[in-house]
This record gives structure tokens, C-alpha cells and sequence, in this order.
């Protein structure tokens, strides 16, 4: 008797400690979105082949606070054996949209209304990039062309954008409405939206 009370008490005890520890790692991940990212990958993500390089890039969204638009952004380059990753601005709702351009030199940009990206393809790294962006505050129309100079950088092709959008590719602006995907110039204009208005 005293000894299946002694199992019964101490299946208690491991079960009470694995209870707690179940809690606090779920608490962890459900409020650590760098954790739940490295985990996990992203909630969302997009991808497009960078030319004849060999490369992907792909956008990666992870959500900040489970309940709202707010989102951990990151960006990711893979091929040829080589992989670069880079955690990039928060998005704090409103601000996913990342465009995809081509430099003259080869290289590739990801800009966006909070930050700006050179992808260099040999060696591939990430890096900062600044340039003059000058915000225009409307959007440019689609354009048949398959590589529009950028009307917001001096010297960069505009190749697409990664942003919720329709089956179609039509912006949708949230989460609830469309997909998270790469969609062409031909689609989508260029288009940042300015974070101060």
C-alpha cells in the first residue's frame, strides 16, 4: 500500500514539474518571436529568384503580438551552397510591403518603408543600404515593362514586391484578406508607403 502510494506521489511530482515546464516553454515561445522564428521559420514568407544567379530570397514574417498585424520581419538569401539571413525592421502594422530591386552592378536591394537591404550575390551578404529615397506619396500603376527603372532610387530596376495580395496579385492591404506573396512588376507598381503620412 505505502508503496504504490509512493509512485502514485511521485508520478504527481514529475507530472507537476513537467506541467510547469510545458507552461513557461509555451509562454516563451507564444511572446519570443525571434525563438518562435528560428523554430518554426516564418508565419509568412515569399520568395523570388534573383535573376540568373542561382539565388532565392525570401521574405519571412513572423508575428510580433499573436493578436495584431504587428510583425518580426526577416530576410533570407539561399543558393549555390551559401545562406545569409538578417533580422530586419519591425513591423509595428501597416508596413509589410518590401519591394525587390536590381542595382546596376548586379547586386540586389529590398527596400521598404523602414528600412533598405543590399544583397550581394559573390560572396552573398547582407548588408545596409542607403541611397536618397525620396517618397513621391502615391504609387505608380503597373507596368508592362518587365523591369521599370525605380521611381524612388536613382540607378535601381524595380522587380516586384513581397506583400499581402489577392490569388490575382492585387493589394489587399491586411493579413485577413490575401496571401503573403512575391508578386511582379506587371502586377503591382512601385510603391512605398511613407512611414511619417
Amino acid at each position: 500500500m505505502w508503496k504504490a502510494l509512493r509512485i502514485f506521489l511521485r508520478v504527481v511530482a514529475w507530472g507537476t514539474v513537467v506541467v510547469i515546464l510545458f507552461f513557461v516553454s509555451s509562454c516563451y515561445l507564444f511572446f519570443d518571436p525571434q525563438l518562435r522564428h528560428d523554430i518554426f521559420g516564418g508565419d509568412y514568407s515569399a520568395s523570388a529568384k534573383l535573376g540568373d544567379t542561382g539565388l532565392v530570397v525570401t521574405v519571412e514574417l513572423v508575428n510580433a503580438v499573436s493578436h495584431l498585424a504587428e510583425f518580426q520581419r526577416y530576410l533570407v538569401v539561399s543558393g549555390n551552397g551559401a545562406r545569409a539571413s538578417k533580422e530586419i525592421a519591425v513591423d509595428h502594422g501597416g508596413f509589410p510591403r518590401a519591394n525587390l530591386y536590381r542595382t546596376a552592378d548586379g547586386n540586389y536591394v529590398i527596400a521598404g518603408s523602414l528600412d533598405a537591404w543590399l544583397i550581394s550575390t559573390n560572396p552573398v551578404e547582407i548588408k545596409p543600404y542607403s541611397a536618397d529615397l525620396q517618397f513621391i506619396g502615391h504609387g505608380q500603376p503597373p507596368t508592362q515593362a518587365p523591369s521599370p527603372p525605380s521611381n524612388y532610387f536613382k540607378g535601381l530596376v524595380y522587380l516586384g514586391t513581397f506583400d499581402f495580395a489577392s490569388e490575382g496579385g492585387q493589394p489587399v492591404g491586411s493579413v485577413s484578406r490575401g496571401q503573403f506573396r512575391f508578386v511582379p512588376p506587371n502586377i503591382q507598381g512601385e510603391y512605398i508607403r511613407d512611414p511619417g503620412g
